[in-house]
């Protein structure tokens, strides 16, 4: 399921969303490394914190309830 949503949105810019659903995207097993992941050859994990992204300060003074996420997760 993982590959075929990775071709039937290629262009549509889910992929590290579904990466990160399914925990792939910072996992450093080598099931879920590939060539160029985390900017070396042979693969390599990304930090847990690469996971999430910054909320925008717009939308935070926007919304007084809202946290930024936490960037040492």
């Amino acid at each position: 399921m993982i590959d075929e949503r990775g071709r039937e949105f290629y262009w549509e810019g889910y992929r590290r969303q579904d990466l990160n659903r399914w925990g792939k995207f910072t996992s450093s097993a080598a099931e879920d490394l590939w060539q160029w992941k985390g900017g070396i050859k042979d693969g390599r994990g990304l930090a847990d914190h690469r996971a999430f992204y910054p909320i925008p300060a717009s939308e935070l003074a926007a919304n007084p309830n809202a946290q930024q996420n936490d960037p040492n997760y």
